[in-house]
């Protein structure tokens, strides 16, 4: 269903990119523009809506000229229809038509009932007539935030000089009347603390008070013609579809203008005729809140839409013509630009840059014999003739040609376009022939090298070993040999891997090519690829991170781990027959040690982050390539030293400068011997620190006191702010950790409010009991020391005997309540200020209301998504408290924006206040009772995962504010 709004959608530059981007606009302004009665002879309509830009600032004088109802009703109603036009563009339809107030004559005429010229001349003598009516006392109209039935109750009790002229939504109407009326309601309205707000018009439309407006208009309305169609337009004084015949539809038509527009009844019969998508097909989206406050009630599955939210470009009529696609409305998308270029399917294969790099001896396709004109034949039966090389074309000789024949001449190529096509092709057949000898050349080469690589292994090794000796054996053989393969097998490796990542068939990878530029291999891609070049072949050694942005092919690569096999030859031979004592520590290579902390940690990563071992890098960023924030570090290292307990714990403070995962190798290579990190070593039972046990415990306790998961509980984390972890909960947390661990000192009261984290509570214990300084020492007894620090003054503190059975005293903590500051929010909002109930659900936010209001709070409900500006309904004074319910709205993107829209204009409110102006904030969303945690299948229909925004909102708030 199409809906047109009326007079007061109307603003300067309406609609202005879609004008300039769509010449439909234009076009329907100029028609209007050529019948458009301009008295005064001043600017024209199309100046009035889009006013040319001046050196002074009169936006307020075109906003009045504009609100003109002469003026208004016609340029919105060019507008409207132009924006119709438009849609009509991408083949957008509508079955049932409406609108409101002056919309519904938009509404006849985008139907077909009436033509386009009879429109815009109607537009104009509905503008003028409406604009004289009423003479001096016009009256005026006034929007009141009541349900209907209470302002009709309101109406009848207290001013019955007034209408409902507008019966816009079950939350909203409007009165209209004679001023005096309209001030009396006001007067009341006031003192019952009902939210309400004059309408900037000209006069009391849809009331007696303009109902002499409506004669002359069916008078002018004889000379139009109403045409059948077969699209339904209902009317707003009877919320029901025109009729047929002609002389009813003008009657009906002519005194809208002086009858109450029944627009809440109109869209609920839309609906029965079965709407289901309402598109405001106008400026601003005025009419799209109320359809959807109507559609709250009456339908579930229908939706409005708006084309103009005020966004200086296109992308309201994208995102709305692009939604009616997704709804399944036909939509011919490609009208958008249809001059622009087609894309055309390109064949399937494989695209390969034509280079030098890509040309093989022997691949080139046969030449095709050029056409010359060979010299007359002599006798070469007595030439020797060359075997094995291939004959060279004779050189053409150019015949005489007889002047004046065309013919001839055009047949015939001369003699320089001959010969320097057969020096080409001789000079590509000799740059071939010397690739060919290069390569064979280079093949040879490489044997050579090969064989010389063998025969050095072999020439170094002792002739006769060292003699035994009982307190030396040999070191054992660590490091693996490079296999002594050629070079063609590393080569083939590295091409069948490449082939395997990439797609590419071996026969195309040349090894000279560009790994980015001509295999598209980036930097991520080319160290998946080295990684599985090491899983494959295990004696490579890793390339370092700063050479891997040097070489850029194949060939580099292979000539590179050339270069590294021939160092390292002679330090392997010298290794095999150095000794060492045995007595001596023997520890693994460096090497060895960080693969085995390599190879730990991106399996711990490939856990905790779901990417595959051998695609992670280990030169990567952790943060930049691999996602992994601060929180997810600090849980990586905390799950590697679950698996390796006796691996140290990093500094915090260093934790940001190990970016990867090389460097937190590097870190540990430096920290602690290669002997404590070997794979598979013999070793002592590790000795853990008394600070990991101590946190370890705190995360198990605060995990089970609040439910969260442990590895999912930050170290580092603010206990009240990250973890919901108040006073109450903190101490009954430390309390369950001296239970476990008796020997623990009790922290003092005064000093609970300042260990806002898990590292701050383990740093002070840390400093303040022994047992961390003393790791080694066992449960069961303590030294004097300890027990002095522990605060048993009575024993000597130079005493270094034991004392077994120690007891400790324990400290009860006391929760000693807070005095209040003066009144509570709830009590100062009941004796001044109004407290707001903002819900999507109409019954639930009355049912709050009678509910505060039974307890002395002066409260006020407002639906969600309301067609006023928040800041409108809140108004400048500060407001009680606010609170704002997401219970099952329709729309829950659109909800969320409305909720960020009525929080900030409270915040404004708040903000500007003092201290002494005390106020409640509250935001409360249907989210399952545990934010999220339970699995989807145990979530009800109703949650929503869009829901939380309210958790963030509530928390940027209390901080900023």
């Amino acid at each position: 269903a199409f809906i047109f709004p009326g007079q007061g959608s109307q603003k300067v530059n309406m609609l202005r990119p879609i004008a300039c981007r769509f010449p439909e606009m234009i076009k329907t302004v100029d028609d209007a523009e050529r019948v458009f009665w301009n008295q005064q002879e001043d600017s024209g309509l199309a100046s009035r809506i889009w006013p040319p830009r001046s050196w002074t600032d009169d936006t307020e004088q075109n906003e009045s000229e504009l609100r003109r109802t002469d003026v208004a009703q016609p340029a919105l109603g060019a507008v409207s229809l132009g924006l119709f036009r438009v849609l009509s563009r991408f083949g957008v339809g509508a079955d049932l038509f409406g609108g409101h107030s002056f919309g519904e004559l938009t509404a006849l005429a985008a139907s077909g009932r009436l033509s386009e010229t009879d429109f815009h001349q109607l537009a104009n003598f509905r503008g003028r007539l409406m604009a004289s009516a009423g003479g001096d006392d016009a009256g005026s109209m006034l929007a009141v935030a009541l349900p209907i039935h209470e302002l009709e109750r309101f109406v009848e009790e207290n001013c019955p000089h007034l209408v409902i002229a507008n019966r816009n939504a079950p939350q909203q109407a409007v009165l209209s009347g004679q001023d005096a009326a309209i001030s009396d309601a006001i007067r009341i309205l006031e003192q019952r603390g009902v939210r309400h707000r004059k309408l900037p018009v000209a006069a009391a439309f849809h009331s007696e008070e303009v109902a002499s407006a409506a004669v002359p208009f069916e008078e002018v309305l004889q000379r139009a013609r109403f045409h059948p169609t077969s699209a339904a337009v209902f009317a707003n004084s009877t919320a029901r579809e025109y009729p047929e015949a002609e002389s009813d539809a003008k009657s009906i038509l002519a005194h809208q203008i002086a009858r109450p527009v029944q627009f809440l009844e109109m869209i609920e019969e839309m609906v029965q005729r079965g709407a289901t998508t309402f598109l405001e097909v106008g400026p601003g989206q005025v009419l799209t809140g109320l359809i959807r406050s109507i559609l709250e009630d009456c339908s579930e599955g229908a939706t409005a839409i708006s084309i103009d939210s005020g966004k200086p470009d296109l992308t309201d009529l994208a995102a709305a013509v692009g939604r009616l696609a997704v709804e399944g409305h036909p939509v011919d998308l490609c009208s958008w630009d249809p001059h622009g270029r087609s894309i055309e399917d390109d064949e399937d294969g494989m695209v390969v840059m034509i280079r030098g790099a890509n040309l093989r001896p022997g691949e080139a396709s046969a030449r095709p014999e050029a056409t010359v004109v060979r010299p007359p034949t002599t006798d070469t039966s007595s030439t020797p003739k060359v075997t094995g090389t291939p004959p060279i074309a004779t050189t053409p000789v150019a015949q005489p040609v007889a002047t004046g024949s065309r013919s001839d001449a055009g047949s015939v190529p001369t003699m320089t376009v001959i010969e320097s096509q057969e020096s080409l092709m001789k000079a590509i057949e000799d740059a071939l022939s010397m690739q060919q000898k290069l390569a064979e050349a280079q093949r040879n080469a490489e044997q050579v090298l090969e064989s010389s690589l063998i025969d050095t292994t072999v020439t170094v090794r002792p002739s006769a070993p060292l003699p035994p000796s009982e307190a030396t054996s040999p070191i054992p053989e660590v490091m693996q040999e490079l296999p002594a393969t050629a070079e063609d097998g590393l080569m083939t490796a590295i091409l069948e891997i490449v082939a395997d990542k990439t797609g590419y068939p071996t026969s195309a990878i040349g090894t000279d090519l560009d790994l980015e530029s001509d295999l598209g291999i980036d930097s991520i891609k080319r160290v998946e690829i080295l990684s599985a070049l090491r899983i494959e072949r295990p004696e490579l050694e890793a390339i370092p991170a700063e050479m891997l942005g040097t070489l850029r092919t194949i060939d580099a690569i292979v000539d590179w781990y050339r270069e590294k096999t021939i160092e390292q030859q002679p330090t392997r031979s010298n290794s095999e027959v150095d000794p060492v004592t045995a007595h001596g520590d023997v520890s693994l290579p460096t090497e060895i040690v960080d693969a085995t902390l390599q190879l730990l940690i991106c399996e711990v990563v490939a856990d905790k982050t779901g990417y595959p071992v051998e695609a992670i890098g280990t030169d990567l960023d952790l943060e930049a390539d691999l996602g992994i924030d601060s929180i997810k570090r600090v849980e990586i290292l905390s799950a590697m030293r679950q698996s390796r307990p006796e691996l140290p714990a990093i500094p915090p403070e260093l934790l940001g400068t190990l970016r990867s995962i090389d460097s937190i190798v590097s870190w540990y290579s430096d920290v602690i011997p290669n002997s404590e990190i070997a794979p598979e070593p013999p070793r002592q039972q590790p000795i853990s620190t008394e600070e990991d046990g101590v946190e370890s415990i705190i995360v198990s306790v605060i995990s089970e006191k609040t439910g969260y998961p442990a590895d999912a509980i930050g170290t580092d984390l603010d206990l009240e702010a990250d973890l919901g972890i108040d006073s109450i909960k903190r101490v009954e947390i430390l309390s369950a950790i001296r239970e476990r661990r008796p020997q623990l000192p009790a922290i003092p009261p005064e000093l609970l409010g300042t260990l806002r984290s898990i590292d701050s509570i383990v740093g002070w214990y840390l400093e303040n009991s022994s047992s961390v300084a003393t790791p080694g020492v066992q449960q069961e007894t303590v030294t004097v020391a300890a027990s002095k620090a522990a605060g048993q003054s009575h024993i000597s503190a130079d005493s270094t005997e034991e004392v077994t059975d120690f007891i400790y005293l324990d400290a009860i903590p006391v929760v000693i309540p807070v005095a209040r500051r003066g009144a509570s929010p709830m009590a100062t909002a009941s004796q001044q200020r109004p407290f707001h109930v903002v819900c999507d659900q109409p019954q639930l936010a009355r049912a709050l209301v009678t509910l505060l209001q039974s307890r002395g709070v002066s409260a006020l409900s407002s639906p969600l998504c309301c067609p006023e500006d928040p800041q409108q309904v809140i108004g400048s004074e500060t407001p009680g408290g606010l609170l704002l319910l997401l219970d099952s709205p329709a729309d829950p993107d659109e909800a969320i924006r409305m909720a960020f829209r009525w929080l900030r204009a409270a915040g404004r409110c708040f903000q500007d206040a003092d201290d002494s102006q005390g106020a409640l904030v509250a935001l409360v969303q249907r989210f399952d009772g545990r934010f999220g945690l339970e699995p989807v299948e145990a979530m009800v229909d109703s949650t929503d995962p869009a829901f939380a925004a309210l958790s963030g909102m509530a928390k940027c708030a209390a901080r900023e504010w």
